[in-house]
């Protein structure tokens, strides 16, 4: 279906009541696809897409010099909805029930940022977004890009192969898989779970309140003494904030260094793994340490 290129007037708009300043919203929900050129409104605006009518598909591409502005433009996809943000920039995107969302250029920016909710989907290949959160078992897959803060919640499943970020901080029984990219705090609380296999890490490493970190590589050491397979808990058994501050060093599965301070909090816990080739000298070194006995 050949898509329809759609600038937002004034003329074209459902103007709701709502307290000063007008807010404005338009919506696409007959299983169509709209390129969004530009808003020309001036005023407060929220696109919605597919609000409650499953089923339909209907998809908006926001191209460069889409719907713009950090003063309020809201763009939101509900249902089985497609949102591809190809350009321009955007005060915050939301992604509910089953919808999908593609990133792969433009700016997210403003009041609530980009947040997946209810099953949603969202994949981030490029652009720049200021804060990323992740709810209510959606899911969101990262290979480029740049984001502040990336926060998945809610039994969420985030999948991290490149990009930038600020802070990654997983909670709420969250899954959190991270092979590449670059990244400053990582966090893992409250009984979620953080792999590590790869990636350039730049801060420290926090859990706390049942979280586990589990980190794959090879030659570790803990503040200088090198370990093996080891599941590393609190000292103090407190918050971690009390923690000394520890150093994890080594080589990530996928051959980047590591070298970071670490603070472990409560009954949470960092699992190092070293590769199958550690392992299997490890165990040799067992083997022969019996048969010197």
């Amino acid at each position: 279906m050949k898509s329809k290129r759609v600038e937002i007037l004034t003329a074209a708009i459902v103007l709701l009541v709502s307290a000063s300043p007008v807010m404005a919203v338009i919506e696409f929900n007959d299983g169509g696809t709209y390129d969004i050129l530009a808003n020309k409104t001036n005023k407060v605006v929220e696109v919605w897409i597919d609000f409650e009518t499953p089923g339909m598909g209907t998809t908006v591409n926001i191209l460069e010099g889409g719907i713009f502005g950090f003063t309020g433009y809201d763009l939101k996809g509900f249902e089985d909805s497609i949102i591809n943000l190809l350009g321009g920039s955007i005060a915050s995107l939301g992604a509910y029930g089953r919808s999908q969302v593609t990133v792969s250029a433009g700016v997210i920016g403003g009041r609530q940022h980009l947040y997946a909710c209810d099953n949603s989907r969202v994949t981030v290949s490029g652009g720049r977004i200021n804060n990323f959160r992740v709810y209510d078992s959606s899911q969101a897959t990262i290979s480029g890009g740049w984001i502040s803060i990336l926060s998945p919640k809610d039994s969420s499943q985030v999948t991290v192969s490149g990009g930038q970020m600020g802070a990654l901080s997983a909670s709420d029984s969250s899954q959190v898989t991270v092979s590449g990219g670059q990244m400053g705090d990582l966090c893992a609380s409250d009984s979620s779970q953080v792999t590590i296999s790869g990636g350039v890490l730049e801060e420290a490493l926090i859990v706390d309140s049942h979280g586990t970190m589990a980190i794959y590589g090879s030659d570790f050491a803990v503040d200088g003494t090198p370990v093996g397979y080891i599941e590393l808990s609190s000292i103090l058994g407190g918050p971690f904030r009390n923690e000394p501050h520890r150093r994890l060093t080594g080589t990530l599965a996928s051959g980047e260094p590591i070298n970071n301070d670490f603070q472990i909090g409560h009954s949470a816990k960092i699992v190092l793994v070293p590769e199958p080739a550690t392992l299997l000298l490890l165990g040799f070194g067992g083997l022969m340490l019996k048969r010197k006995r």
